[in-house]
């Protein structure tokens, strides 16, 4: 997804959903990128940011803020590189809002990538 995404140092991407920020850690490591979570849990913030000082990516390539995605995201218009979410897909309250305010903040050009599970029809 980060290969996707084509992330590298002096881009911007946001990890809507990030729960205790495991991937977007993974993803700034992974790329160089700077990474900023978002999630509405503010116990599993409070870990992403321990994780990240833990291992010296605070500030410099991770950021947590605490924000619900059905919500405006809290960036200006076109100030992201890429955007991302990992199985949070499920918790949005109103689909075509999210992936306008998604389209919104996502620079021309940029990237996204979203992984979910849906159920389908059995055959």
């Amino acid at each position: 997804m980060a290969d996707f995404l084509q992330l590298g140092p002096g881009t911007k991407a946001v990890d809507i959903g990030c729960g205790r920020g495991r991937i977007a850690h993974h993803v700034a490591s992974y790329t160089g990128a700077h990474v900023t979570g978002l999630n509405i849990d503010k116990e599993q913030l409070r870990q992403a940011v321990e994780y990240a000082e833990q291992t010296g990516l605070s500030g410099s390539q991770l950021d947590f803020k605490h924000a619900n995605y059905n919500d405006p995201l809290p960036f200006e218009d076109n100030s992201l590189d890429a955007a991302y979410y990992v199985q949070v897909l499920s918790y949005s309250t109103n689909l075509e809002a999210f992936f306008k305010e998604v389209y919104r903040v996502v620079k021309p050009g940029g990237r996204v990538a979203f992984e979910d599970y849906v159920l389908g029809t059995s055959a």
